[in-house]
């Protein structure tokens, strides 16, 4: 379905919704879940795994990626980065890069910031990225497959 049709279906969802109808939706694009549901259920072969709002799925998940754009030695960032095998590097500017670090707890983040400050490196900006849907219900159909 093309843009405009995705968001007139998103609106004519919502005004049902608005109106106190329920609605159940099976889809497996992620995206147009978290914009229009107030609920989800996670399922898997059949199984349900998890239900919730959007917001409760997504803080259950530990982890959330620490995003930082850097100034200063690559090769220092990469050092920093070393303990952290799943963080991501990607160049920004001449000097200047954008990493993403899987961090799951504050101590985890101050280590990676001391790290970052003990070898001259700037941080121009930090913030945590929330997981979309598409992470969370790949992290809950991971674990239920262990």
């Amino acid at each position: 379905m093309d843009p405009v049709g995705r968001r007139e279906i998103r609106d004519v969802l919502r005004q049902l919704a608005a109106e106190g109808h329920t609605i159940f939706l099976n889809s497996h694009l992620l995206q147009e879940i978290e914009l229009i549901c107030t609920q989800v259920a996670i399922l898997n072969k059949g199984r349900l795994l998890r239900t919730g709002t959007v917001q409760e799925l997504t803080k259950a998940i530990k982890g959330a990626p620490l995003q930082l754009q850097l100034f200063g030695d690559r090769t220092a960032i990469e050092q920093v980065m070393a303990p952290w095998p799943a963080a991501t590097l990607r160049e920004a500017a001449p000097g200047a890069c954008e990493i993403e670090v899987p961090i799951t707890d504050q101590q985890e983040a101050d280590r990676l910031v001391d790290g970052l400050r003990e070898r001259g490196i700037s941080i121009f900006r930090m913030a945590r990225r929330e997981r979309t849907l598409e992470e969370v219900f790949m992290t809950i159909v991971g674990e239920a497959s262990r």
